[in-house]
């Protein structure tokens, strides 16, 4: 489990690779630790892999009804201009800050807060449809625990066609490994010398 150092590996009667519980990187997978001697040539490939991923004309549609709904709902959207995220967040401490109900920042503030909800409330809805779409069109056999890491390593954008892009890309490399590993082989490969260096 963990880390495994070559010496591990060596101390197993010349053990040149050895499957183990990860711990650090993705708690619970199976990785492998591999002595680099054993590897003669490498090829790589830029990642993501553009030629495998295919968009689909719904994410693309699903993308594109996003921008538009953000942009339908954008004017409400309050002005929250020197206004506390804190109070905005947690309108019920407002009342350390205004004890009196009827104070006219405090029920500025109020009002404030309720309609950022409603709109933040629309905004997540928007974004968890764009989300589910995509999920169904880019990750139908992928799992929920593999789909929720996956959500969180994705750069973050507030431009639905821009996370669709960065989706499509990403999603490649789970949904379609066949196809990754077919453009690993037609790489030209690279020798590697006895010391570990290329």
């Amino acid at each position: 489990m963990g880390n495994v150092p070559l010496s591990k590996l060596h101390e197993r009667g010349g053990t040149r690779a050895v499957r183990y519980v990860n711990t650090n990187e993705a708690d619970g997978t199976i990785s492998m630790a591999i002595d680099p001697a054993v590897i003669p040539r490498v090829a790589t490939i830029a990642i993501p892999v553009e030629s495998v991923a295919v968009e689909t004309a719904t994410a693309a549609a699903a993308s594109a009804k996003a921008v538009t709904a953000l942009a339908e709902i954008a004017h409400l959207r309050p002005d929250t201009t020197g206004i506390d995220d804190m109070s905005l967040r947690f309108p019920s401490t407002l009342g350390r800050m205004y004890p009196d109900s009827a104070d006219p920042e405090r029920r500025r503030i109020e009002a404030t807060a309720e309609r950022l909800a409603a709109y933040n409330g629309q905004r997540r809805q928007i974004w968890r449809d764009l989300k589910a779409t995509l999920e169904e069109e880019y990750l139908p056999e992928v799992n929920d625990q593999v789909r929720r890491r996956f959500h969180d390593a994705l750069p973050r954008t507030d431009d639905p066609v821009d996370y669709h892009r960065s989706f499509r890309l990403m999603a490649a490399l789970l949904a379609r490994p066949h196809d990754v590993i077919a453009e690993v082989t037609r790489a030209p490969t690279r020798t590697i010398n006895e010391g570990g260096n290329q």
